[in-house]
């Protein structure tokens, strides 16, 4: 008796055909394609099974426990191969991810460095301080609270945009320093008036 190629199942020597999955057979010698056996002792009762390799358990016929097979040298060697390999991928993969990383630190830090705006909201900042300590000094406290307001406003702008505290709101800096430009407006009023 031979066994079909594809289901396992027990044919006629002579079979072209399976009669259970109808797959065509090669033409093999009859043991070419049987199924490989072991020959277990059971734990338990110490009962003698043969059992097919490729089964990772088997129940004992004598007692009805489960046994693990256990697996051949090669089976053992192609998977430690194959997890090897998994990690020496994942590694390569880490590696890349950390250089990646480190392109984009490097890439951001280059244009936080590029950044102007920061600098000119320091200075409009500053003007702004200078003239919030003026306009107290003439006893104009609202005017003088406004201007204190746009110079923090300025300064926030600077220490935002140069990512001297940590703020992730996008673009804080550019919009910090328009509302100080902004106030101006009620500034120059207050003066006026």
């Amino acid at each position: 008796m031979k066994y079909c190629q594809k289901c396992g199942k027990e044919i006629a020597d002579n079979a072209v055909f399976c009669a259970v999955c109808g797959t065509k057979q090669d033409a093999l010698s009859p043991t070419a394609n049987m199924p490989k056996t072991v020959t277990m002792v059971c734990s338990k009762c110490s009962g003698t099974m043969t059992v097919d390799e490729q089964n990772n358990s088997v129940v004992c016929p004598y007692c009805g426990s489960r046994e693990l097979i256990l697996e051949s040298d090669a089976v053992k060697v192609e998977k430690i191969k194959t997890e090897a390999q998994k990690e020496i991928e994942f590694k390569r993969l880490e590696q890349e991810n950390r250089v990646l990383d480190e392109q984009a630190k490097e890439k951001h830090a280059q244009e936080v460095k590029r950044r102007k705006l920061p600098v000119v909201a320091l200075v409009f900042g500053i003007i702004s301080l200078l003239f919030a300590v003026m306009i107290l000094a003439t006893g104009k406290i609202s005017t003088g609270f406004i201007t204190m307001i746009q110079a923090l406003l300025f300064i926030f702008s600077f220490v935002s945009g140069k990512e001297l505290i940590p703020v992730d709101f996008g673009k804080v800096f550019v919009l910090s320093a328009v509302a100080g430009w902004i106030v101006y407006i009620p500034c120059f009023i207050s003066i006026i008036g």
